[in-house]
This record gives C-alpha cells, sequence and structure tokens, in this order.
C-alpha cells in the first residue's frame, strides 16, 4: 500500500465514519459539527500518544539543554571570554551576551555551537578543567594551524579538532597538577629573620 493509501484506510475513513455515525444519532447540524471536530481531536491525540510511545527514548548529554548551558560548557572548557567566543562565531560580544541570556542564535551559529559541543563531550564527558589560553593560541607539532584558528572555521575537521583537542587537554591537565603541587606561600604568617 501507498503512503496515501495507508493515510486514507488510518485517518479519512474512521473520520467518515465517526461523521456519519454523530449525524444519524444528532438532528442538529451545528451539534454534529461541534461533536465531530471534538472526536476528531480525541481521536488525533490518540494516535499522537501511541506514536509517542513508540518512540525510542533520547537522553541529551550531560542534560545540556540550553543553548546558553552550551555556551558555558564551551567557554569554561576552551577558556575563551565572550570576546574569543565573538571571534570564533564571526558576531560581536554583545551577540554573544544575548546568547548567554536565552536569546537564540541563528540556524548557522547553532549548528556551530552543537559542533562544538560535540568536541568537549568527546574529549571529556565531564570536563575538570580549562585548556590553558598559550596552548590553545599555539601551533602544536604536527599541526598547521593552532586550535583556536581551527574554531574560526565555520565548516572545521572536527576529528582534527578532537585530535588537537585531546592533546592540549593533556598538556593543560598536567600543567594544573603542576600548578596544584607548587608549594603555596602563607600570606599574613609573620617571618622571622635570623
Amino acid at each position: 500500500m501507498t503512503n496515501a493509501q495507508n493515510y486514507g484506510v488510518e485517518k479519512i475513513i474512521p473520520e467518515m465514519f465517526l461523521y456519519q455515525m454523530i449525524k444519524q444519532t444528532v438532528s442538529s447540524p451545528r451539534l454534529i459539527t461541534t461533536l465531530y471536530h471534538e472526536a476528531a481531536h480525541l481521536s488525533l491525540l490518540i494516535r499522537n500518544q501511541q506514536a509517542l510511545k513508540s518512540l525510542p527514548i533520547i537522553k541529551k548529554p550531560n542534560n545540556f539543554i540550553t543553548t546558553r548551558e552550551q555556551l558555558m560548557l564551551i567557554s569554561a572548557f576552551f577558556g575563551f571570554s565572550k570576546s574569543r567566543l565573538g571571534e570564533i562565531f564571526g558576531v560581536t560580544r554583545q551577540s554573544i551576551y544575548n546568547w548567554f541570556d536565552n536569546i537564540e542564535p541563528d540556524n548557522e551559529h547553532y549548528k556551530k555551537i552543537h559542533r562544538l559541543v560535540d568536541v568537549v563531550l568527546e574529549v571529556d564527558p565531564a570536563p575538570s578543567q580549562p585548556i590553558f589560553h598559550v596552548y590553545a593560541n599555539s601551533i602544536m607539532e604536527g599541526y598547521s594551524k593552532s586550535l583556536f584558528d581551527y574554531l574560526l572555521d565555520d565548516d572545521f575537521n572536527k576529528d582534527t579538532v578532537v585530535r588537537l583537542s585531546k592533546t592540549i587537554y593533556e598538556m593543560s591537565k598536567e600543567r594544573w597538577e603542576r600548578i596544584d603541587a607548587t608549594p603555596k606561600a602563607k600570606y599574613g604568617s609573620s617571618v622571622s629573620a635570623s
């Protein structure tokens, strides 16, 4: 059966049957129309509920639902300011502030936001620290551009960016560990000179 025939069997025939039943039991034309529309609406709701139940449940990664949350993840992971994010997306800093205030970007920018979130989640599903700016702006061995320069391209090669991001992320983790291991000066304590 074609799609048109399926549609006729599943939708039109039952609705015609319902209309004829209502017409035979109720004498007022206005009441017939009202009852028919309510019954058709109820039938549509029931069909939609059945269709929804048959769909697989799709979980969003780490419950990042809003554009604002996605931008926060990108900014925190790459360590970019709103000005740098503006450069990456080719928009003003004010546009980035608007996106953080839940004003939705256009479709092209949204696609790039989604691609960047995919990169972050592929590198580390639960990132614990940002990438150092020095690394993001430096050209690493084996690459022709810096990570930041790759991200400026709207159609960046995702595999290249993921590989470079993983390398830089590991370098950043090591640097954070060295910083954390460095003895901290105790301020406020008196030092006696001998």
